[in-house]
C-alpha cells in the first residue's frame, strides 16, 4: 500500500503534470489560434485595403480617361468653333468685297451715264446753236432780200402804175419768166 500510495502519488503528479502540460498546450493553442486569427484578420484587412486601392486606381484611371475624352471633345468643339468663325469672317470679307465691287461698278456706270448725258447735252447745245445760226443766217438773207426788194420797190411801183406789190406779186416776181 505504500507502493500503491506511492504509485498513486506518482500518478497524481504525472496527471497534474499532464494536466499542466495540457493546460499549457491549450494556452499555446489558444495563443496560436489567436495569432492565426490575427494573421487572418490582417490578411483580410490587407486584401480589403489592396482591393480598395485597386478600385481607387481603376476609378482614377476611368476619371483620367473620361477627362481625356472630355478634353478631346472640348478641343474638337473649339476647333469647330474657330473654323466656323473663320468661315464667317471669310464670308463677311467676301460679302464686303462684293458690295465694294458693286458700289464701284454702280459708280462707274453713273459716271459713264453722266458723261453720256453731258455729251448729249453738249451735242444738243451745238445743234441748237447750229439751228440758231441757220435761223440768223436765214433772217439775214431775208433782211437782205427785203432790202433789195425795198430798194427795187420804188422802181417797181413806177412800173406797176403806182400800185404796191402784194405777196402774190412778190412771189410771182421771183419766178423765172
Amino acid at each position: 500500500s505504500e507502493l500503491e500510495k506511492e504509485g498513486k502519488d506518482k500518478s497524481r503528479v504525472l496527471l497534474a503534470k499532464a494536466e499542466e502540460q495540457l493546460n499549457e498546450q491549450e494556452d499555446e493553442i489558444k495563443k496560436l489560434n489567436e495569432i492565426i486569427l490575427n494573421a487572418k484578420c490582417h490578411a483580410i484587412r490587407d486584401a480589403q485595403l489592396m482591393e480598395k486601392k485597386e478600385i481607387q486606381d481603376e476609378l482614377a484611371e476611368e476619371n483620367k480617361r473620361l477627362d481625356e475624352m472630355m478634353e478631346i471633345e472640348r478641343l474638337r468643339a473649339l476647333e469647330q468653333y474657330e473654323q466656323r468663325e473663320l468661315d464667317r469672317q471669310f464670308k463677311q470679307v467676301e460679302g464686303a468685297n462684293i458690295i465694294k465691287t458693286q458700289i464701284n461698278d454702280n459708280e462707274q456706270r453713273r459716271i459713264l451715264e453722266d458723261e453720256k448725258r453731258e455729251q448729249e447735252k453738249l451735242a444738243m447745245l451745238r445743234y441748237l446753236e447750229k439751228l440758231q445760226r441757220e435761223d440768223i443766217t436765214q433772217l439775214e438773207k431775208k433782211k437782205d432780200s427785203q432790202k433789195k426788194i425795198m430798194q427795187t420797190s420804188p422802181r417797181q411801183t413806177r412800173k406797176s402804175g403806182g400800185r404796191r406789190m402784194n405777196d402774190s406779186d412778190k412771189r410771182n416776181s421771183r419766178r423765172p419768166r
